[in-house]
């Protein structure tokens, strides 16, 4: 076995524990397996940006990924940072349209690639569905995950309170990691909450205070020595 394959069999068994791979047939994510590619991309590094041609699905192995969406005036407005275990690329490829969204790494990141439109038949997605249709359901099943995503987005922009908007973004930040690091922020005692006149105690350690604190620990006031 080389070196690549070496070190895709345990990416595609993280990922294979979390989000849409996870929902997937031990079979279907077999023969997905043989088919994906393991890459890397150093912090701001552009994975694929509006307009582009689909090349294929992206899984997230590590790390982050910024999606954005162009505004009415031409810049970027970033919607959504997603967690390991989130993929992206299903509605262009398969509408066989342009990409819609931008997608560009937040740190080092390391992506499970299942490509298509390239010139060996073996390792393209799109022939892969084609022999085998009964995949579309599982791809319907990733539109309709992401699908839901969007939709929280939508929801959350509209909440007027800019307090209870952001301690429901940063719920679905911890949602997205799997929950990890609930109760495990350390907020000193004493610390006001902003864009709040509540102070902090062992009570308040909720999910969205401690992301918040992990964060963005400068906007709290800080207890005095």
């Amino acid at each position: 076995m080389n070196a690549t394959l070496t070190q895709l069999r345990p990416a595609l068994d993280i990922v294979g524990k979390q989000g849409w791979f996870s929902m997937l047939a031990p079979e279907t994510q077999e023969r997905l397996g043989k088919i994906a590619k393991l890459r890397t991309f150093a912090k701001n590094d552009q994975v694929f940006l509006v307009d582009d041609t689909p090349n294929g699905l992206f899984g997230l192995v590590s790390g982050s990924l910024y999606v954005s969406i162009p505004r009415g005036d031409g810049e970027d407005y970033t919607t959504y940072r997603a967690a390991p275990g989130f993929w992206v690329g299903d509605l262009a490829l398969f509408s066989h349209h342009m990409r819609l969204v931008s997608v560009r790494a937040g740190e080092p990141t390391e992506l499970v690639h299942l490509p298509a439109l390239v010139h060996l038949p073996a390792l393209d997605l799109k022939r892969l569905t084609t022999k085998t249709p009964a995949l579309y359901a599982d791809f319907y099943t990733l539109t309709y995950e992401n699908t839901h995503t969007l939709l929280r987005i939508i929801a959350n922009l509209a909440i007027p309170s800019n307090q209870k908007r952001l301690a429901d973004r940063l719920l679905m930040d911890l949602n997205a990691r799997g929950g990890r690091g609930r109760m495990d922020c350390n907020i000193p005692t004493g610390a006001r909450q902003p864009y709040s006149h509540v102070t902090a105690d062992a009570s308040a350690r909720s999910p969205a205070p401690c992301l918040l604190w992990h964060h963005h620990p400068a906007l709290w006031d800080h207890p005095r020595a």
